[in-house]
């Protein structure tokens, strides 16, 4: 089952659409990483109903590194985020270019 056509307003999408996403991982990139090849994190979509409006979102979990402790971050998409998402689906999976970095507390720890 294909969730729709990226034409199709997100507005009208169904109940069974929507939790199509639920739990569907993600590849998620930053349009600001300059490393040869990029770093990219895979994560988990969740789609949260709040007050009969679907809410989208991606999980990502960092692991414990030299000058970070464990963490998680979620990132909430807005309409034209979910749109690009929804437009790199392949075979099940999906793929999402942010245009901050991955882990921005990572960033700040090494300022």
């Amino acid at each position: 089952m294909a969730f729709m056509n990226s034409n199709f307003p997100l507005a009208e999408a169904t109940r069974a659409e929507w939790q199509y996403l639920d739990g569907k991982i993600v590849l998620v990139r930053s349009a600001s990483d300059r490393g040869n090849p990029p770093t990219a994190v895979r994560g988990t979509i969740e789609v949260r109903e709040e007050h009969g409006v679907p809410s989208v979102q991606i999980a990502l979990e960092f692991p414990q590194m030299f000058s970070t402790r464990a963490h998680h971050r979620t990132i909430i998409l807005d309409d034209a985020a979910v749109a690009r998402l929804l437009e790199s689906e392949r075979d099940g999976t999906f793929d999402l270019t942010l245009d901050e970095p991955l882990d921005p507390a990572a960033a700040s720890d090494r300022e």
